[in-house]
């Protein structure tokens, strides 16, 4: 099975992309699993980890505290992301099938499939969680985990952090990534609005700041891997899902064999962004000048 992985900022339209994605019977893409992020803090720390540890960790991990009884927490958040929450579930999901041992044995790429296989499980027991609930059951309960040929996650600024796309990609040479992007105006907007993450909350240039950043990011993965990464625009997604992931699936090199429905997605209202040349040189590199 080949990973399959999304970079770029959060707010762009992940959730829509990712319930379409499940529609293909060739492909399981997970809400928020934390995979990526959960695999590098288990490779950074492994020869410390336990499998009764990982047994007896704390299903309220957050940020800073501990996971089991041990000093460090090898489960907290990415520093750029809103949580653990993803990374709970993920981890309950394993617990749950009795797996542990999938963080402490095998290669990498044995963990990566046999953590996913569980999370898959869990899903299709109907363990779901927002925003896909039991639509996203049913798309799972269709295929068969042995005729997947992609396996993904929707966390595209952890897998898009340098350092972690770079130790991913030493693993993983095959992954293919999509690229997702918005309307920084739109993005920016929704980040404020929602305020879940510390750097949501800081003013308005700065978060545009950050978005420049993560994009830039984005576009150095994709000048690095040209023919790994497909560019996909939230909007274009919006107005042509079918046409649009007809693009995706043969990027992917799949068969389009399903027809992908249309939604209205809730739009905030856009924010004005700063004549800031780091911001407006992506903006016009995305056609959003």
């Amino acid at each position: 099975m080949i990973p399959l992985q999304f970079i770029g900022n959060k707010r762009s339209g992940s959730s829509y992309l990712t319930t379409l994605l499940n529609h293909l019977p060739e492909v399981f893409c997970s809400n928020e699993s934390d995979i990526v992020w959960l695999l590098y803090q288990m490779d950074q720390n492994s020869p410390q980890i336990t499998r009764e540890e990982i047994k007896a960790g704390r299903e309220d991990a957050s940020d800073g505290q501990e996971f089991g009884n041990r000093s460090i927490n090898p489960f907290t958040r990415h520093p750029l992301d809103i949580g653990s929450a993803g990374a709970v579930h993920t981890l309950r999901s394993v617990r749950f099938y009795g797996g542990e041992e999938a963080f402490t044995q095998g290669d990498m790429r044995y963990r990566y499939e046999a953590v996913q296989n569980m999370e898959w499980l869990h899903i299709r027991q109907g363990f779901t969680k927002r925003p896909f609930g039991q639509a996203f059951k049913q798309d799972l309960l269709q295929k068969e985990w042995d005729d997947l040929s992609y396996i993904g996650d929707k966390m595209p600024t952890q897998v898009a952090d340098p350092v972690v796309f770079n130790w991913w990609i030493s693993r993983f040479p095959e992954t293919r990534f999509i690229h997702l992007i918005r309307d920084p105006r739109r993005v920016v907007a929704s980040m404020k609005r929602l305020g879940f993450n510390t750097w949501w909350r800081k003013d308005v240039q700065s978060v545009y700041h950050q978005w420049a950043e993560i994009e830039r990011w984005a576009l150095d993965i994709q000048a690095q891997l040209p023919d790994q990464v497909i560019r996909v625009h939230q909007e274009d997604l919006v107005d042509d899902p079918d046409g649009l992931m007809g693009d995706v699936v043969a990027f992917l090199g799949l068969t389009k064999e399903v027809t992908f429905p249309q939604v209205t997605p809730k739009q905030s209202s856009p924010l004005d962004a700063p004549d800031d040349p780091y911001v407006r040189e992506v903006m016009e590199e995305y056609g959003y000048g």
